[in-house]
Parts: structure tokens; C-alpha cells; sequence
């Protein structure tokens, strides 16, 4: 993005005449730097459609589709191809393909695991941006908790909330219910062998979340460019005032004689920002009116973000 000049704007805006430019060239301080911002999203069994995440069903062998028997969250995504034509068991191929081949591994060289029956949340990139917060999902289903733990790169494990304290990640498969894969927004669900009803997601045991509910929050990442520019306003410089109010009469040029006056100094409350051929790309508010000064130089600090 080239700015090249700055204009100030006063409280009406429309100016007289395009008087009022400064190239930055001739002084000025360019920064930039990243920030990022996180967001929570609280789901439940009962408004995943209307947040465009749909809960999905995995299985080996079995060639059912991957809609549960509950497609009252399911059925908007369900009526529609592909998704009516890919069973369970193709499905579970795919993903186990994608993220638990023999070459999918954590940092400690821990091959991952796909069991038979998994449920698997699918979290469109619009909700989470540039990745899941590692450490932010926590997961409640039918009285049971759970949490992410964050392994490394794009993998994080789901334990039960009641081995937090007492995880040492010495047998990632035997203490982990499922995983979360953070830049795919993906939550992988497999069943444990503690109890019956242990894996968050799968409801009844088909998907039926009627007397099965669950909910789940997390926080997206999303990284942010933060430019930082300042502009020097020196003491002979924008002493005229551009507000349409200071001409004599709407269709004349002449602006009244007070304006003129060497005693005379306008407020400003907008700073543009302009490329070569004039064209506004930026406006920096001020919370309040600033007024000109003919005896001090004005440095302002323009900030604004692109993602």
C-alpha cells in the first residue's frame, strides 16, 4: 500500500478546494507490526447449523451417512451433495488418511491414532480465522469435561478434565479422549475405554443428541498488521480552513474575512490519507477537535490495522 500524502479534513468535511496536501516524504514515520486478537464461540447440540459447524460421523466399515439420527442440526448441510454421497466408512478412510497416517506424528514421535467410531467437529475457517487458541476448547457432554492440551505445531490432545493436574503426556493415546488439529479446525473424537458414555459428541451412542446434549467453547486466532504513521503538521503549514462554511454564500469561492486573518486558526478533526493519484485510502478520526497551532509543530500518530 503506497500513501503518499496526508490532508486534514475539518467538521464538515466536503472541502472547498483540494487545498491542504503534504506529501509524507517530506516527513514522516512509518511502523509496522502484528497483533493477534482472539474470539470466543460458545456451540451446543442445538444452534451448530446456524453457526455453520456441523458435527460428523466417522466409522469403519459401516456405510451409513455421516448425518446423525438427530438431522434437525444437521439436515441444512445433508440435503445437499457431496455430503448426501460420502457414507461413514469413506469418511473415516479420508480422515484417517489426512491426519493419522503412519507419518502423522506429535513431537515425541507418538504415532496418532483413529479408532473404529470417532465423531469429528467440523469448524468452518470463517470461525476460526488463523487457527484454533491451543488451550481454549473446553467440552461438556452429559456431566463429563474436558480440555485441550496443546502438544505442538498443529496438534493439541482432549483429556478429561479430572487428569488436567495429573497429565505427564507419557501415553498421549492412552490418556487422550480425542485431538484437535488447531489450523484445520478440526476436533477428532475417539472413544475411551474409562466408561461408556466418555466421548463428548456421540450422543446415545448414534449421534442422538435428544437426551444426550452437549456444548463446547473455544477462541479463534486471527492475526492483524497494525501500521503506525506519524504525521508532522509543522506551524506554516494547513492554516486554511476547508469548511464550506466559511465561504460567503454556498455558490461562492470567497471565503469571509475572518478566515483570512492572521490572528485565524482552524480545528481539525479527520487526517486523510492519499497515493499519488489522490485517492483516499485512509481517514484517522480524532476523538475531539484539534485545533491549529501557528506557534507549535503537531506530530499525530495515525494507526490503523489490515488483516
Amino acid at each position: 500500500m503506497a500513501i503518499q500524502s496526508i490532508r486534514l479534513s475539518y467538521p464538515d468535511i466536503r472541502p472547498v478546494t483540494n487545498i491542504g496536501f503534504k506529501p509524507l516524504k517530506e516527513g514522516f514515520f512509518l511502523e509496522r507490526k502484528k497483533f493477534v486478537a482472539h474470539k470466543t464461540f460458545n456451540i451446543n447440540n442445538t444452534n451448530t447449523g446456524s453457526f455453520g459447524i456441523y458435527v460428523l460421523a466417522a466409522q469403519k466399515g459401516v456405510t451409513g451417512l455421516r448425518m446423525g439420527s438427530n438431522v434437525s442440526i444437521n439436515s441444512t448441510l445433508y440435503q445437499s451433495d457431496p455430503f448426501k454421497s460420502i457414507n461413514r466408512d469413506s469418511f473415516w478412510k479420508s480422515l484417517n488418511t489426512m491426519f493419522f497416517s503412519s507419518t502423522t506424528e506429535d513431537t515425541s514421535s507418538r504415532q496418532l491414532i483413529l479408532k473404529q467410531s470417532a465423531s469429528v467437529v467440523s469448524i468452518p475457517q470463517y470461525r476460526y480465522w488463523d487457527g484454533i487458541k491451543p488451550a481454549s476448547l473446553q467440552i461438556t457432554n452429559s456431566g463429563y469435561f474436558y480440555n485441550d492440551i496443546f502438544v505442538g505445531k498443529d496438534l493439541g490432545i482432549i483429556v478429561s478434565q479430572s487428569l488436567l493436574n495429573n497429565f505427564t503426556g507419557s501415553t498421549i493415546d492412552s490418556s487422550s479422549t480425542g485431538y484437535v488439529f488447531y489450523k484445520h479446525g478440526l476436533i477428532v473424537m475417539n472413544g475411551t475405554q474409562s466408561n461408556s458414555n466418555s466421548s463428548p459428541f456421540l450422543g446415545d451412542g448414534n449421534w442422538d443428541y435428544t437426551s444426550h446434549p452437549f456444548n463446547f467453547s473455544y477462541k479463534s486466532t486471527r492475526e492483524f498488521q497494525e501500521y503506525s504513521i506519524l504525521c508532522e503538521i509543522g506551524t506554516g503549514e494547513f492554516n486554511v480552513t476547508t469548511n464550506t462554511t466559511s465561504l460567503i454564500s454556498p455558490s461562492s469561492s470567497i471565503r469571509a474575512g475572518f478566515t483570512t486573518s492572521s490572528n485565524f486558526t482552524p480545528y481539525f478533526t479527520k487526517i486523510g490519507l492519499y497515493n499519488d493519484d489522490s485517492q483516499l485510502l485512509a481517514v484517522a478520526k480524532l476523538s475531539t477537535p484539534l485545533r491549529k497551532s501557528r506557534t507549535a509543530t503537531f506530530i499525530v500518530n495515525v494507526k490503523f490495522d489490515i488483516d
